[in-house]
C-alpha cells in the first residue's frame, strides 16, 4: 500500500471541505490520500467561482479550469488503481501538470477580474499546495520498494500456497503421530493380555521330552528292541541223533 505523505490538509478556501488523515497511513484506497483530498477541496472550490456571473460569461476559460481541475483528481484515481508503481508515477506527473494549468487559468481569470483577489489568493495557494503534495508523493514512490498491487498480490498468493502446504503437512504428520501412538498403545495392551493368560508355545519351541527314557536303567535295551530282536540259532552237537 501506498502512504500518505505532506502535511495534513486545512481548510484553504471559505466553503471548502478537508478531510482529516494522519500523515504515514497506508492508504487502502485513492480517497485515503490526502493529496487526492485536497486536490477534490480545489476542484469544488474552481467549480464554485467559475459559477459568478462575469466568470460565467467566458465559457472557454471556465470549461479549460474545470477540466483542469478535475483532471487532477482523475488522474490520481486511475494511476493508483494501475496497481503499478511505475504507472502511479506518470499518472501523478499528469495530476501536477494540470495543477499548473490551474494555477494559470486562475491568473488569466484574475487579470479579467474575474475572480476578486481574495478568491484568487485562496485557489492559487491550495492550487500549489497540491502540486507540492504531488512532488513530495512521487519522490516518496520513487525511493520505496514497494511496486504496488500489481506485483504484490501474486507474491501473497505464493507466500499463502506455501504456508497452505506447510499447515496440511504438519496435519498429516500429526495424524501419523497419533496412529503410531494408537498402534503401539494397542500393542502393549495385547501383550499384557497374553501375559496374564500365559502366552502359547511358538512353533520354534521343541516337543517336550519323554521322562520313560529317563527311567530305564543305563544300558538297559527298549521293550521294543528286544521285541522286534529274533532269538538266536543254537548249533547242536556233531554226532546227535533224532529220536
Amino acid at each position: 500500500m501506498y502512504k500518505n505523505q505532506g502535511a495534513q490538509g486545512q481548510k484553504s478556501v471559505k466553503g471548502g471541505k478537508s478531510e482529516k488523515g494522519v500523515k504515514g497511513t497506508a492508504a487502502q484506497t485513492f480517497e485515503e490520500l490526502h493529496v487526492y483530498q485536497r486536490a477534490r477541496e480545489l476542484t469544488n472550490a474552481i467549480y464554485k467561482v467559475t459559477r459568478g456571473r462575469a466568470f460565467a460569461e467566458d465559457r472557454s476559460l471556465v470549461d479549460q479550469i474545470r477540466r483542469a481541475a478535475t483532471s487532477i483528481m482523475f488522474n490520481i484515481a486511475e494511476g493508483f488503481e494501475r496497481g503499478s508503481k511505475t504507472e502511479f508515477i506518470q499518472f501523478l506527473f499528469i495530476a501536477k501538470g494540470s495543477s499548473g494549468e490551474v494555477r494559470a487559468q486562475l491568473q488569466v481569470a484574475r487579470d479579467q477580474e474575474f475572480i476578486s483577489a481574495e478568491d484568487y489568493d485562496g485557489l492559487y495557494n491550495l492550487a500549489r499546495l497540491v502540486s507540492g503534495m504531488l512532488s513530495n508523493f512521487i519522490a516518496h514512490l520513487q525511493q520505496t520498494e514497494y511496486q504496488g498491487e500489481k506485483f504484490a498480490r501474486p507474491q501473497r498468493q505464493a507466500v499463502d500456497t506455501r504456508q497452505e502446504h506447510r499447515e496440511r503437512l504438519r496435519a498429516a504428520q500429526e495424524v501419523n503421530i497419533r496412529s503410531q501412538q494408537e498402534r503401539a498403545e494397542r500393542e502393549q495392551a495385547e501383550r499384557e493380555v497374553a501375559e496374564r493368560r500365559g502366552a502359547p508355545s511358538s512353533p520354534d519351541t521343541p516337543p517336550p521330552r519323554d521322562d520313560r527314557e529317563n527311567s530305564r536303567g543305563f544300558g538297559e535295551p527298549r521293550l521294543d528292541n528286544l521285541q522286534s530282536q529274533e532269538p538266536p540259532e543254537i548249533d547242536e552237537p556233531p554226532g546227535a541223533v533224532e529220536q
